[in-house]
């Protein structure tokens, strides 16, 4: 009897204290906490299936020194800047500065051809990148081939990611930052990433770009996105 008594004690005990703890007020920081997830940046860059070694084998393997330009003693570096679309597929292939005599059209041929790209993520979302890579095109006057024409070389550049600019409009006000973020064409960007300072906390944009995060009025938000430049918002 005298432990059924000490058990109902034990009982009662529990749930005023429990209650207790449970309508203790919160502090700021804990109300903070409570509306905002530990966060994990998740960003791909974009790759190439088999490597990037694989992608410069292919430009190698696949690129000629056009017959025009070697006769005509043309050489110089061109630039093809490309976007790598979210399937993978190549779009916009454009050479930054021509030298001509076929070598533009032969550097186009080649990327544009370029099988095996893997689309970058953010957060698990393909997403539209814009790449560059360098091509040399070098006469080596001392050899001839057996039509008497010049020998050329071919040097590939390294493959770099051409980073767009995001916009955002965002505000402070009552412990939290709002806005939206958007590309430079106006589209809007979701799943990019904000990420309060100095914190493990942050927020992703939803699918109209848009976002919410709870932060102290002098803590700054880092917001990345793969294919982006990244930008500090501050009060």
């Amino acid at each position: 009897m005298k432990f059924g008594t000490l058990t109902l004690f034990s009982i009662v005990l529990f749930i005023v204290v429990g209650c207790a703890q449970e309508n203790r007020p919160a502090s700021q920081t804990e109300r903070m906490q409570d509306r905002r997830d530990i966060f994990t940046v998740v960003e791909e860059q974009p790759n190439y299936e088999g490597g990037m070694d694989a992608f410069y084998k292919y430009v190698m393997g696949e690129i000629r020194y056009p017959l025009q330009a070697r006769t005509s003693g043309v050489e110089g570096t061109i630039k093809v800047q490309f976007d790598i679309e979210r399937n993978g597929s190549i779009s916009d292939a454009t050479v930054m500065n021509s030298i001509g005599s076929g070598c533009d059209k032969e550097a186009i041929r080649v990327i544009e051809h370029a099988p095996g790209f893997i689309a970058g993520k953010q957060r698990g979302r393909t997403i539209k990148t814009s790449m560059s890579i360098p091509l040399t095109f070098k006469l080596n006057k001392e050899k001839k081939n057996p039509d008497s024409s010049v020998q050329g070389t071919i040097i590939a550049g390294e493959l770099t990611t051409v980073l767009k600019k995001l916009e955002v409009t965002a505000n402070y006000a009552n412990g939290e930052w709002t806005g939206t973020i958007v590309n430079t064409t106006g589209d809007k960007l979701p799943g990019v990433n904000i990420v309060v300072a100095g914190t493990e906390y942050g927020r992703v944009s939803d699918l109209s770009g848009a976002f919410t995060v709870k932060a102290e009025k002098h803590q700054e938000l880092h917001i990345s996105c793969v294919g982006y430049e990244a930008l500090v918002i501050k009060q």
